[in-house]
């Protein structure tokens, strides 16, 4: 598994269709406020 996904993030790192998986995953992923977030790791 680890080996799978470091061979996808660079395929993606080195290609030219990076930057358009960015904009894609940035509107697709929900947003995470940054006060929450570091609430959440300070209880965990």
């Amino acid at each position: 598994i680890i080996f799978i996904m470091s061979w996808f993030t660079s395929v993606l790192f080195f290609n030219y269709m990076f930057v358009p998986f960015v904009i894609w995953a940035r509107g697709t992923l929900p947003r995470v406020r940054y006060d929450y977030f570091i609430n959440f790791m300070w209880k965990y």
